[in-house]
């Protein structure tokens, strides 16, 4: 984990020192550094020399957990700086994983986010300067018009272009049967484990006890036994229940932590700032994702795995079971593409906040290719069964309790959900509501819990495009 922020044009030579301390969560070393006349300024924060590197001709800052798919000596700032040297841009479309980064080399300056943006990527101006950043906050006060970069996108020589293929082959054909299908999907992910803990220390993985988590739970424990499993909710929430069991089940070291309303209202605040948004859904799974992260640092976890991006791959959710097939394929589809300002935000921000490393191996490319030509019918079954095929691939891995689990959101399992809605909703009458929550035009509040966090979010924020860019849950 690491973070880095650009700024390009005649206000770079201004850029202080405090931008750069905006990030330093990610990462306790830092560094600012100008180039070309004081035209380019360069600031990186990191854990490591393995997220950075400058000699003074070349520049490169790298967050997150890439690779290229036929070649990784371990060394992937090196790698991705000496392959573009040699044969220029044409590289990116063959990282695997999750990045952002950003080269300079004494001429020209090249910035790309992975294709699915796992990891964050920020851009603004201000007059002819152009600014880039890991986060939001690194770019308050110093540029306008703030915006995520697109993901699947690079700049280079001043110009934004996509590195993505723009012609799927919709022609690939699938004649599995689902044993086939499950045996596949099961051998991808374990392959995909396999890389990303390969030559990490002090793994953890965040264990709700639903389905996506135990899978990676006990996939990481046939590579990596010594790992530690984290758990956090209220008193008798669901997923401390299963989590236990399960930890039980695999003989791993598990790590628990009981919150109260008292301290999600303590620490609420820093949860917003840190995830930069005020929608309801995502301030309340971040909620439990904090508390998950603040144990796993307290317990010297530096690494953990987490399995986002199941349900956005095997039709996870339960208003999927309302929509014709068509449209279950169009909204996945969606879903996959909107992840990176919501699920994938969250999980960057809460655990960025205290310094942790994080991947997620659902959502490596192989696996998601894979995905994408399995049949809706054996994603969502005829019986209503959510998920059904990655059941299906882990049946013999899984206790029965765990393996036919019904999906619910990290805030419920928890038990955040109910009580946040039922406190904030006795302290904010129908009329304030109806007269505060259309702030704009363009933003309409959904309810009086996200008001409240709305103006929490305001108060670290307050320039209202910032808000009319936050990413919204619409499942309706």
């Amino acid at each position: 984990m690491s973070g880095f922020f650009v700024a390009k044009g005649n206000v770079a030579k201004y850029i202080s020192k405090e931008t750069i301390t905006k990030l330093k969560h990610r990462g306790h070393k830092a560094g600012l550094y100008f180039f070309n006349n004081d035209e380019i300024a360069l600031g990186m924060v990191g854990s490591n020399n393995n997220d950075y590197f400058n000699d003074g001709k070349s520049f490169i800052s790298l967050d997150g957990n890439t690779y290229f798919n036929n070649n990784n000596n371990g060394n992937m700032i090196q790698d991705i700086l000496k392959t573009y040297q040699q044969n220029g841009t044409d590289f990116i479309k063959e990282l695997n994983g999750s990045f952002a980064f950003c080269i300079y080399d004494n001429k020209d300056l090249l910035l790309a986010r992975d294709r699915y943006g796992i990891k964050p990527l920020y851009w603004g101006q201000k007059n002819d300067s152009i600014f880039f950043a890991s986060e939001i906050k690194s770019l308050v006060g110093n540029c306008e018009n703030i915006r995520p970069f697109p993901p699947g996108y690079m700049y280079y020589n001043n110009k934004l272009r996509s590195f993505v293929d723009d012609e799927e082959d919709s022609t690939a054909s699938f004649d599995l049967n689902t044993l086939e299908c499950s045996t596949q999907i099961r051998n991808l992910l374990q392959t995909a484990i396999k890389r990303s803990v390969d030559n990490k220390d002090n793994i953890g993985v965040f264990l709700s006890g639903g389905l996506d988590s135990s899978i990676i739970a006990a996939l990481v424990n046939n590579v990596q036994p010594s790992y530690k499993s984290i758990s956090v909710g209220f008193e008798n929430a669901d997923d401390l229940f299963y989590a236990r069991s399960l930890a039980k089940h695999l003989d791993i070291e598990h790590f628990e932590y009981i919150y109260t309303i008292e301290e999600i209202f303590d620490i609420l605040p820093q949860v917003i700032y840190h995830l930069e948004s005020f929608d309801w859904s995502l301030v309340r799974s971040s909620i439990a994702n904090y508390f998950a992260s603040k144990l796993a640092c307290e317990n010297n976890i530096e690494f953990v795995l987490m399995g986002e991006g199941a349900d956005e791959l095997f039709g996870g959710y339960e208003y999927l079971k309302n929509k014709n097939r068509n449209e279950q394929i169009d909204e996945l589809d969606l879903l996959l593409k909107t992840s990176h300002s919501m699920g994938f935000q969250r999980v960057d921000r809460m655990t960025s906040a205290f310094g942790l490393d994080v991947d997620l191996p659902f959502m490596d490319y192989e696996l998601i290719d894979f995905s994408n030509l399995i049949p809706i019918e054996w994603k969502i079954n005829n019986e209503g069964i959510e998920k059904w095929i990655l059941r299906e691939a882990f049946i013999n891995l899984l206790p029965n309790n765990i393996l036919f689990r019904q999906k619910e959101e990290f805030s419920k399992g928890s038990g955040t959900a109910d009580i946040m809605s039922e406190i904030i909703s006795a302290h904010i009458s129908d009329e304030e509501f109806d007269k505060n929550r259309t702030i704009s035009e363009n933003l309409r509040l959904v309810s009086k819990e996200e008001l409240y966090y709305y103006r929490i979010f305001k108060d670290f924020y307050p320039d209202q495009n910032l808000a009319e860019v936050v990413g919204r849950w619409k499942p309706w």
